[in-house]
């Protein structure tokens, strides 16, 4: 671990806590001078250490600053994940698939503080502003068949729940849109991408890149006027090191997905139903141009949303085919 990390991890696990360059340095076992050089370069990397003569260098209690070291701090799965945050990328899940594909282990992990070409499902963009949410792509290499691959964003959708009901005190109500949106107060707070790559030799994923975004708190100028009535946000105001909290508490809770994808999945789609927010409600089928009215009956054990349209025929809608929404939504 470098001189960088060390200095933020110590400063992470006292947070709250001031601390000289010296007594840094003698925890440490390193010079004054790296101390300095070091904060200096946390200071450039958007990290908030405030340093004053006599007080020393404190990570306030109330910081909201996204670091790994943060992460690793609160995480209770230690060592599982190898995880990387960054100020800012396209999309975690292009970089993510980038290194898969040059081998890149399983549980690798990355987290922004801004997207600027934020993916959505079906080509649709996701708002990442920087400072108010959370986007993470993670890597699984399971042996799994490739229409077994829904699984992971359903079970995804209810590790999202959990956290997001964890972090909250249990004040936040999330409930999943079929197949991997959840809402908050009807108004969506994340959406989730799983991309894949199938291997034609055995007829088995390659590898999948499970991308999640969440909408903390609402970013400083709104959202855009295209989502402002859709898009919400899981807390009505920015609390301290919120953002660390949420990574490492959803990162817990997507563990017994990259240990076995499938069985979880399966394990957790009567949870998945019970959090659904279209069973028994009235909607549309959207299909290309097309708004076909339907009711929203059930979705099946292999997350197949089934609908019946108004002349009583009933359907199976894939996750790949459509997507749907609420009457008056």
């Amino acid at each position: 671990m470098d001189i960088k990390s060390q200095v933020l991890e110590f400063l992470e696990n006292h947070r709250g806590e001031s601390f000289s360059g010296q007594k840094l340095a003698d925890e440490l076992h390193v010079s004054r001078a790296a101390v300095w050089k070091a904060i200096d370069t946390i200071r450039k990397d958007g990290i908030e250490v405030e340093g004053a003569t006599k007080r020393g260098y404190i990570l306030d209690q109330n910081s909201n600053t996204l670091s790994s070291a943060g992460i690793n701090t609160l995480i209770k799965h230690k060592n599982f994940y190898h995880i990387e945050v960054c100020k800012s990328v396209d999309s975690t899940n292009t970089q993510l698939k980038k290194l898969a594909q040059n081998g890149a282990a399983h549980a690798c992990v990355l987290i922004a503080a801004e997207q600027s070409a934020g993916k959505g499902r079906l080509g649709k963009s996701f708002y990442s502003p920087k400072g108010t949410g959370i986007y993470l792509s993670v890597i699984i290499r399971k042996n799994i068949a490739p229409e077994n691959a829904l699984f992971i964003t359903t079970a995804a959708g209810v590790a999202v729940c959990r956290a997001i009901e964890q972090v909250s005190g249990g004040k936040a109500h999330p409930k999943i849109k079929w197949v991997n949106d959840v809402y908050c107060d009807d108004k969506k707070v994340c959406g989730i991408l799983t991309e894949a790559s199938i291997s034609c030799e055995n007829n088995t994923l390659e590898y999948a890149v499970l991308g999640i975004g969440i909408n903390l708190f609402t970013p400083n100028d709104g959202f855009p006027q295209d989502i402002e009535n859709i898009a919400g946000c899981v807390f009505s105001e920015n609390e301290g090191n919120l953002r660390n909290r949420m990574s490492a508490c959803l990162l817990d809770n997507l563990v017994p997905i990259l240990d076995d994808p499938v069985k979880t999945g399966k394990e957790y789609m009567k949870e998945y139903k019970k959090r659904s927010m279209l069973i028994g409600k009235m909607g549309f089928i959207i299909n290309g141009e097309k708004n076909i009215p339907c009711k929203f009956i059930d979705i099946d054990d292999n997350a197949k949303l089934k609908v019946e349209l108004e002349d009583g025929t009933i359907k199976l809608l894939s996750s790949g085919e459509v997507s749907v929404k609420l009457k008056n939504a």
